[in-house]
């Protein structure tokens, strides 16, 4: 079982729930350090892509599925990169929304509807 990574057909339920957990905290950690309101205005498929491979990541990266003596004592290097290269896009992409993307708000405040007086 050592070895064991999210890909493989007989996976743990151990394995899952991580995925799981790692996911609902990627996307509770974006939003309280990019901002909600960037988040939001980020397509969803965007979000879902860069949230998920941060959680596969994070469940290959630590050995997790062994036995005793597995887990974040030996972290692969690998994966421990790609999470870190998983961060700095999350914080890139955010960083653009939070330059170039539109808000609805600024519309909505700036127009007046003069149609009945």
């Amino acid at each position: 079982m050592r070895g064991e990574t999210l890909r493989d057909a007989n996976s743990s339920p151990r394995l899952y729930t991580q995925f799981l957990i790692a996911l609902i905290a990627v996307f509770f950690l974006w939003s309280e350090v990019g901002g909600q309101g960037h988040l939001d205005l980020m397509p969803w498929y965007l979000k879902l892509g860069l949230a998920r491979e941060f959680a596969v990541c994070r469940g290959e990266g630590d050995g997790c599925g062994g036995g005793a003596g597995s887990g974040m004592e030996h972290p692969n290097p690998e994966m421990v990169g790609a999470m870190l290269a998983l961060l700095v896009a999350c914080g890139v992409v955010t960083y653009y929304y939070h330059l170039y993307g539109e808000d609805d708000q600024e519309d909505e405040q700036g127009t007046v509807d003069r149609g009945r007086a």
